[in-house]
């Protein structure tokens, strides 16, 4: 069964930092073609001379470790069970955030079967390396949200806060990179979340 994807991006200024982020739903279809396999391959040669910078602190650990936290921390409050962290999803996004570094490009990666949150962050004093601002990002959608529907009618204003809190998704994995003042945010999510139909049953209201 093939999916489709349908992305949406928000760009916000807070604090002097241009903090960019964009998400997926996802609908299945019996009869939608699969995506054109050359699609799926990134170019296997990247000009070495827009290698992203490296990574400053925090140390990786460090990163994954309050990624997770957070994403568990929210998850809590709707009543769905902790994430655990998932090596092939922060390789994976590892991968991406290295990707959108080097070519300086804001957009989902072409793999398949992950659900995805990015995160861009920018500023003239330097990057901001911060898993709970990114994750903080993506849950303040709460806002907009309108629970109890299959799916929501505002999917572009809530579909990085769906995702977070999707209560069939297991694993996250998180990672970073930099390109001079600029951080980029990749998470990735087994199973993904933010199918069609399927928000009513795993989207909830907070408990408290």
């Amino acid at each position: 069964m093939a999916e489709r994807r349908q992305t949406s991006v928000m760009t916000e200024y807070k604090d002097g930092m241009k903090i960019v982020t964009t998400t997926t739903i996802v609908t299945t279809r019996a009869d939608a073609p699969d995506r054109d396999e050359a699609l799926e391959k990134r170019a296997a040669v990247l000009d070495r001379n827009n290698i992203a910078d490296p990574s400053p602190a925090p140390p990786k650990e460090d990163f994954q470790k309050k990624a997770l936290e957070r994403h568990n921390h929210y998850r809590s409050k709707h009543g769905v069970p902790p994430l655990e962290w998932c090596s092939k999803c922060a390789a994976k996004a590892q991968a991406h955030a290295d990707h959108m570094a080097q070519t300086n490009n804001f957009s989902h990666s072409t793999e398949k079967g992950f659900g995805e949150n990015l995160f861009n962050s920018s500023s003239s004093r330097g990057p901001d390396i911060n898993a709970d601002k990114a994750v903080d990002s993506w849950y303040n959608e709460i806002s907009e949200m309108k629970f109890g529907q299959p799916a929501p009618s505002n999917f572009s204003q809530v579909g990085h806060f769906t995702q977070v809190v999707w209560k069939e998704t297991t694993h996250v994995g998180m990672a970073y990179a930099v390109k001079g003042n600029s951080v980029f945010v990749v998470a990735n999510y087994l199973p993904p979340g933010n199918f069609v139909g399927k928000f009513h049953e795993n989207v909830f209201p907070p408990k408290n």
